[in-house]
């Protein structure tokens, strides 16, 4: 909570108090084909009264965090990554991720005792007020098919037969070639 004190005329104070609230943002990649490497691009938004937010919102040490416009961010994230901001109450925010194609974006919002916000997260877009503390998780997942050697391409197999042949051909050769000696 902040408190700002202001002296009028006749010696008395007025005072305003401002909630403070946290937004946490996380990272997960999931799925036997998820890059855990990659950096997945997102776009925050604060507004306040249907207006841009332009107040101080500063971004904790080591991430990606980029000013773009009033009031409008972006940053990105890796698997395990995740941060904090703290944001004034009343203001809104919105978190769109630019996620590939081929991964299925999830996006959970909680608030401070971890009870999912209703109606929070449209993925991968997530809406909100800061009417108190919220936690946004961003889960992306990507699943596929792990190549095994039951699942070898059709060229693998037509590639041994012709090996094998050449062989074949190589040993009938030196065969007659010995047979050629002896006699």
């Amino acid at each position: 909570m902040t408190v700002t004190t202001q002296f009028t005329s006749g010696e008395q104070a007025r005072f305003t108090n401002a909630r403070l609230c946290s937004l946490t943002v996380s990272k997960t990649v999931a799925g036997n084909m998820g890059d855990v490497t990659a950096r997945f691009p997102f776009t925050l938004a604060l507004t306040r009264n249907g207006e841009a937010y332009t107040g101080q919102i500063e971004a904790p040490e080591g991430v990606n965090w980029t000013p773009t416009g009033e009031g409008t961010y972006t940053f990105t994230l890796s698997h395990s990554e995740e941060f904090t901001l703290i944001i004034p109450g009343g203001v809104d925010y919105a978190i769109t991720e630019a996620a590939p194609e081929d991964y299925e974006v999830s996006v959970s919002v909680t608030d401070a005792e971890g009870a999912e916000v209703a109606n929070a997260a449209q993925a991968p877009d997530v809406q909100g007020s800061m009417d108190g503390d919220r936690r946004v998780d961003f889960t992306n997942t990507r699943e596929g098919v792990v190549p095994t050697a039951a699942e070898t391409p059709a060229a693998l197999p037509a590639f041994g037969i012709g090996a094998l042949a050449l062989t074949g051909l190589a040993v009938l050769a030196i065969a007659k070639r010995r047979k050629k000696k002896e006699v």
